[in-house]
């Protein structure tokens, strides 16, 4: 309710945990990269976290999650796909991003359970209840990389920065 009372007077939308790092960067690169996809996409982020050594470690990318089947699309020379796990923490959202979430009558809703829980949900209903899709600027990661400041989930859950690069060469080299 709160980003729709302000439609009106701010360009771009800022949701996010109270433990996530957003840069100048990634907002720029956000908007760059908005200009060049598609009405019904939204450019997502990836979340990092931080080991005791200095290494990158991704939580999203655990489990039964995976890389969307046929979802690598290409936008004025940019990589972008999809994946399973929409759950970042923190999303932007352009105005007319948030017009067309508030209009599909999936953004406006009382806090609920689905997909993800209830503490994830928020961060996730303009891709999973609105009609939006979420697309990672594959070509752009350091870019798109947000930093989960608690590293709660170092060590326990998630993959390295280094074997999700070979995914994404992998996912690339399939589509060729």
């Amino acid at each position: 309710k709160v980003f729709a009372d302000a439609l009106f007077e701010n360009d771009l939308f800022i949701y996010s945990e109270d433990d996530m790092l957003i840069t100048e960067e990634n907002i720029r690169w956000f908007v760059k990269l908005s200009e060049i996809l598609p009405s019904d996409c939204i450019s997502g982020f990836i979340r990092y976290e931080i080991d005791s050594e200095g290494n990158k470690s991704l939580p999203e990318f655990h489990g039964r999650y995976h890389w969307v089947r046929n979802s690598l699309e290409f936008h004025s020379n940019e990589t972008f796909a999809r994946f399973g796990n929409e759950h970042t923490a923190a999303y932007i959202l352009t105005k007319a991003q948030l017009e067309k979430a508030i209009a599909s009558g999936g953004y406006l809703v009382q806090p609920h359970m689905g997909e993800y829980d209830l503490e994830c949900s928020a961060a996730t209903d303009p891709y999973t209840q609105c009609g939006l899709r979420r697309l990672l600027c594959v070509s752009r990661l350091s870019e798109i990389l947000l930093h989960h400041m608690s590293n709660v989930y170092v060590g326990r859950i998630g993959i390295t920065l280094d074997v999700l690069q070979k995914q994404i060469d992998s996912l690339v080299s399939m589509s060729n």
